[in-house]
């Protein structure tokens, strides 16, 4: 699954017809129409969401386990989700075809209550609202008929939408809706100038629906997926209803209560306020529920490619999205935002409207709400892709609060139409709109991330004002020593003749970035080195120069006289191993073994790296296996013991560069040290200041005969242990089992 700025920008383009397909109507219906018949036309919309409500949740659900199955999972699961390696991409066509199955069986028997409903209840409710209405019953009543068999059909249908989303397909998707919106405005402007009124909209939306269901069927359906789904058995109906009807039902839970805190005040205002105020609250609010749904484009885009995230473990690229949505969401509201504010009623005077606005402070109420509610809204899509709903208690809190404040505000208060905003601001800014939010940033990291963006900006002026101060203080210590080693006399005549580095010898002046030839992937806009004739690839969003002075201190690092070059002619990779690489990064490492090597694991948290390790091992994806996890001494949802990653298979080579923590690695690996015959490791040392010494007597205590690299370091990076005397770090331990 690959969504990127294409599908974003149909997505976009999809969203802002709509909106605009409403501009456009919104002239001839607040010009032909009736106050009243406009109020008419709100309760239908209302209405229409109300059926919504029917799907009880299983719509998102059954698209998020879709992606899932997309996705390479072989079980789905009422809680949580199967964890998947990058390697996995097969499809299990039985699954996905008996998921298929439980979708249509689903959604015949729901559109079948929805008819019954609508028929009865629904038709009641008409009745009575037109009790006040002077206009044409009939003609609202043939326009009910329709609305009511189009809405069942979609229903029944909708199962559709959940396989375009689960399966990826956002920019088809958003161009069938591009098309069903063409067609709605092309029918309904016509039928609006025949002065069909209710009923023009109605039809409008009826051939809308059929057309976006034919072409998303023939999306969906390709040769190529129509045998693999008639070529497989399906599993059985209780293997998919079982595990999504908990947090279906839960989902159910909070679509009622989102319902009743959103779209209960048409529902009740009609039945306390004159049609014409309904009429004109009814587009206000739609204007506002417009902006709030531009506000969403991007989030939603992404949550097909989220839930992908979500089975890999890739918490940092979920962050990304979600911040980036937040940015997206918040400058939107401000836009639209000022516009209706200011220019809100004068459009519509130029238009000559029959309805006008509402007050500027309740616009202005109204979108802050609104805000508030598309921000909780974003954290709870994010929690929800868990495959977990801890907030349905909360919303059906919230729905049922907004209704008991609408009975109160209406019958004791005068606060008229101001009710229907303030009983919903009230209900859900009592826990919903800061409770899901900072859940979702814990589960992010967000505020740790913040922290780090902080100190990324912050970290290349210390290390520069520390190399800068540091210089002086090694080489007057050298100087003040009584005798000196032969690689301490180096170091100290190096450091007089020029600036500091890691690796204080001659050897690294032979290195000039300037000799580094990059190449920039068009297709996956990632710019690679060419090792060895193998494509090295860097994180995506890195520039030429940033790549080349990268690669460049990795040229540094594994030169053959440096003391951070992992093989020697004595200790290397031997045909046929099974490697380890933790705290792979760029992936140099496994790189310069693949060919020997019988199978890699790259271990590595950061997701950028990952996209890049991706790209790099593409060519050998049958023998490197990408783990996007810590290694440490302890298993959980973000790090993992070899231990328990490997049991009882067998491993040859270890190396590990994981910024300090190779003594947890170590702790975690008891079971393959004490066991595994012909081991070979090599750990950096040179992180803590003690670690040199700990990890040789920790290695000789398995049995290990060890020896340190040739050479020092010069550590002086700031997140690390402060470097104290005397200030040279041994870098490499190698031990190979006795």
């Amino acid at each position: 699954m690959n969504i990127g700025k294409k599908d974003v920008l149909w997505n976009y383009s999809a969203t802002i017809l709509q909106t605009g397909v409403g501009v456009i109507l919104l002239p001839f219906i607040l010009k032909t129409f009736p106050q009243e018949t406009v109020a008419i036309w709100s309760i239908f919309s209302t209405i229409m969401a109300l059926t919504g409500i029917l799907d009880f949740g299983f719509g998102p659900s059954f698209a998020r386990n879709v992606s899932y199955v997309v996705s390479g999972v072989t079980e789905l699961k009422s809680v949580g989700h199967q964890t998947i390696t990058y390697e996995n991409t097969e499809i299990d066509y039985g699954l996905f075809k008996g998921l298929i199955n439980s979708m249509r069986w689903f959604y015949s028997r729901l559109a079948i209550v929805l008819f019954l409903l609508l028929a009865t209840a629904g038709t009641y409710y008409i009745y009575v609202v037109l009790k006040t209405y002077t206009s044409n019953h009939q003609e609202v009543y043939i326009a009910w008929i329709i609305l009511c068999s189009i809405n069942t059909y979609s229903l029944y249908t909708s199962y559709y939408d959940s396989l375009l989303s689960g399966k990826g397909l956002i920019k088809q998707a958003k161009q069938i809706q591009v098309w069903g919106q063409a067609l709605y405005l092309l029918v309904a402007v016509v039928m609006i100038l025949l002065h069909f009124n209710l009923i023009a909209i109605v039809s409008a939306q009826a051939l809308s629906i059929i057309l976006r269901r034919i072409l998303s069927y023939n999306t969906i359906y390709t040769e190529e997926f129509k045998k693999a789904i008639d070529n497989a058995i399906a599993k059985a109906r209780k293997d998919f209803i079982k595990p999504i009807l908990p947090n279906a039902v839960k989902l159910g839970i909070t679509s009622i209560g989102a319902f009743l805190v959103s779209r209960s005040a048409i529902l009740i205002g009609a039945l306390y306020l004159s049609l014409d105020t309904i009429a004109s609250y009814g587009i206000t609010i739609q204007i506002v529920v417009i902006i709030a749904g531009i506000a969403g484009v991007y989030l939603t885009t992404y949550l097909p490619q989220i839930a992908q995230y979500r089975i890999t473990n890739n918490i940092s690229a979920i962050r990304k999205i979600y911040l980036r949505s937040c940015g997206m969401m918040l400058l939107t509201f401000i836009a639209g935002g000022l516009a209706l504010l200011f220019f809100g009623n004068w459009a519509l005077a130029l238009i000559h409207s029959k309805t006008p606005l509402l007050s500027q402070s309740f616009i202005a109420v109204a979108l802050l709400i609104y805000l508030l509610e598309t921000n909780h809204g974003f954290a709870g899509n994010i929690l929800v892709t868990k495959n977990e709903v801890p907030f349905f208690k909360a919303a059906i809190f919230a729905g049922s609060l907004t209704l008991i404040l609408l009975f109160v505000f209406f019958r004791f208060t005068p606060l008229g139409v101001w009710s229907m905003i303030l009983a919903q601001g009230i209900a859900q800014g009592i826990y919903q709109n800061w409770k899901w939010p900072i859940v979702a940033a814990k589960e992010l990291d967000i505020f740790n991330s913040g922290q780090r963006f902080i100190k990324a900006q912050i970290i290349p002026y210390q290390l520069k004002w520390r190399k800068y101060r540091l210089k002086p203080i090694l080489i007057r210590y050298f100087q003040a020593e009584k005798t000196l080693t032969t690689e301490q006399q180096v170091i100290l005549e190096f450091l007089k003749e020029n600036p500091l580095t890691e690796f204080p010898y001659p050897y690294v002046k032979n290195y000039d970035i300037n000799s580094i030839e990059t190449h920039f992937d068009t297709e996956l806009k990632m710019y690679y080195v060419l090792q060895n004739n193998k494509r090295l690839y860097f994180k995506k969003g890195w520039d030429n120069t940033l790549c080349k002075r990268y690669y460049n201190a990795l040229r540094i690092e594994q030169d053959e006289s440096s003391p951070h070059r992992y093989e020697t002619e004595n200790f290397h990779v031997s045909q046929g191993d099974v490697v380890v690489d933790a705290g792979a990064a760029e992936g140099n490492f496994a790189l310069s073994i693949i060919d020997r090597a019988k199978k890699v694991y790259l271990f590595e948290i950061d997701a950028e790296w990952i996209e890049a390790l991706e790209a790099t091992f593409a060519p050998w994806k049958e023998k490197v296996i990408i783990v996007n996890k810590y290694v440490s001494d302890k298993t959980d949802d973000t790090s993992i013991t070899l231990d328990d990653f490997f049991n009882d298979q067998s491993v040859h080579f270890i190396k590990a560069d994981i910024e300090g923590a190779e003594n947890q690695l170590v702790d975690g690996s008891k079971f393959i040290l004490q066991r595994q015959e012909s081991l070979k490791i090599v750990l950096c040392t040179y992180h803590k200041h003690d670690d040199a010494e700990t990890l040789n007597n920790k290695l000789k205590k398995y049995q290990f005969a060890t020896e340190f690299s040739t050479g020092h370091i010069i550590f002086y990076y700031e997140l690390c242990d402060k470097l104290r005397p005397p200030y040279l770090r041994k870098v490499l331990l190698r031990a190979r089992k006795l």
